[in-house]
This record gives structure tokens, C-alpha cells and sequence, in this order.
């Protein structure tokens, strides 16, 4: 009894039990990769932060403007309501556009460190399944 019990222990969290489970297709299993590596996060993030400073350097440059409005009570003249608009820009000169053209240099630069770093991921994926192939090839061969 106790035998049998011990070799459907085995049976049952062997890989041949886990057979019929759900596959992980490549490119999910690639994309999972992606996702759990460490170097590729912070690369998403550095593109997020070069994508919020790109945001600032927008918002700095926009044309300002602003309204405000008081209410003032005056017993001779009655209520009177006092509304001013402003509108403020900065002077164009040749800096803007090269602060776009650098921002746009920083973003671009971004984007591609994240997609080396996810190229040199999967370089290196490939070149250990490569390695684990060949060397089962070999212990085939031993054997």
C-alpha cells in the first residue's frame, strides 16, 4: 500500500503529469520575458521620464494666459465686476527650436536604448537555447 502510494506521488508532480497543462506559446514566453526583466523596466521608465520632461519643455514654451475677475461692491457707482485677460509669450528666437529638436533627439535616443536592450535580451535567449541544444545533442550522442 505504501508502495503504491509513493509511486502515484511520482505519477502525479512528474513532468509527464504537468504534459497536459496549457503551453506557453514563444512569443507569449517572450513577451513574459520582457516583462519580468529588470534592465528593460528600467528602460521603459527612463523612455516615461524622457516622455514627461519632453512634456515640460511643451508646456514651457506654450503662450500663457489668465483670467481673473473681482467683485467689488461700491455704495455710489453699485456692484461692479472687475475682469482682466493676460496673455504672455516668450520672445521667439533660434533656442526653441533647438530645445525641440533636442527633445525630440532625447526621445528618439530612449526608444531605441529600450529596444537594444530588448534585442540584447533576446540575443541572448537564443544563443542559450542554442547552447542547451547542442549540448543535449552531445549527451545524446555520449550515451
Amino acid at each position: 500500500m505504501k508502495t503504491n502510494f509513493i509511486i502515484m506521488g511520482c505519477l502525479f508532480f512528474s513532468p509527464l503529469a504537468l504534459a497536459g497543462q496549457d503551453t506557453l506559446h514563444y512569443a507569449d514566453f517572450i513577451n513574459e520575458m520582457y516583462k519580468e526583466s529588470d534592465m528593460i523596466k528600467a528602460k521603459a521608465l527612463e523612455l516615461e521620464s524622457e516622455l514627461l520632461r519632453a512634456k515640460q519643455t511643451d508646456l514651457y514654451f506654450m503662450p500663457k494666459v489668465s483670467a481673473e475677475s473681482k467683485y467689488k461692491s461700491d455704495a455710489s457707482r453699485g456692484d461692479i465686476t472687475d475682469s482682466k485677460i493676460t496673455a504672455s509669450s516668450l520672445i521667439f528666437s533660434t533656442t526653441i527650436v533647438d530645445r525641440f529638436k533636442e527633445k525630440n533627439s532625447r526621445i528618439h535616443s530612449a526608444e531605441l536604448s529600450l529596444l537594444k536592450e530588448k534585442e540584447s535580451l533576446y540575443k541572448s535567449l537564443v544563443e542559450n537555447l542554442i547552447g542547451i541544444k547542442y549540448y543535449n545533442n552531445l549527451e545524446v550522442k555520449a550515451t
